[in-house]
């Protein structure tokens, strides 16, 4: 798991996406990560990953879904370079929600 966090938020880095680290450090907003996988089926498994921007506060401002149909089995272990692709097709999709979220007036 810490390789996955890892590969998004260094790829998020590069997407000019600042990360906010340490226990001092105060974020503006907070980005979640969550995948559900279906059961195998025919040698597949449906795969979809969500990621859920969210203020300080907590409150959902807007999230970004990616979807794909994958090998039965291939990520039940590291995901190595599919983390790294997963976050890369993620990182415009987090930037433009972050430019959003940053015009709202404060508390709507």
């Amino acid at each position: 798991m810490a390789a996955r966090r890892w590969r998004a938020r260094s790829t998020l880095r590069h997407a000019n996406i600042d990360i906010a680290s340490g226990a001092q450090a105060k974020a503006a907003f907070v980005l979640k990560g969550r995948v559900e996988m279906s059961p195998p089926r025919e040698g597949k498994q449906q795969v979809k990953v969500r990621w859920i921007l969210a203020g300080a506060d907590g409150r959902e401002l807007g999230q970004v879904s990616q979807e794909n149909a994958v090998p039965a089995g291939s990520l039940d272990g590291s995901w190595g370079d599919v983390a790294y692709a997963v976050a890369t097709a993620a990182a415009p999709g987090i930037a433009d929600l972050l430019a959003q979220a940053r015009k709202m007036p404060a508390g709507s």
